[in-house]
């Protein structure tokens, strides 16, 4: 694809942007630059990957323990009510 004048103008319209000659020389540029380089990643070739593969997991086995006292767990809870955190409504 080639970057000209009128898609740096198009652009300039949807941007509601106002360049000047300058700059609509240097965004042409940069566009161009960015144009090749993904044309480039595009055209490299990369190996066939399963894309269901997934990495090995090493999980550790779930053991039961005994969690925090209730009391501990609440204690610098700015509102509590019984067992349970008190927070803002979020949804009327």
């Amino acid at each position: 694809m080639q970057i000209n004048n009128d898609l740096i103008e198009y652009l300039e319209g949807l941007s509601k942007l106002r360049l000047t000659d300058a700059e609509r020389q240097s965004v042409t540029e940069q566009l161009q630059e960015f144009i090749e380089y993904t044309q480039m990643l595009s055209s490299a070739e990369l190996p066939a990957v399963d894309l269901t593969q997934t990495a090995p997991l090493n999980l550790r086995a779930d053991e039961a323990k005994p969690s925090m006292p209730v009391d501990d767990v609440l204690a610098n809870a700015p509102e509590r009510q019984g067992d349970f955190f008190v927070v803002p409504r979020s949804i009327e």
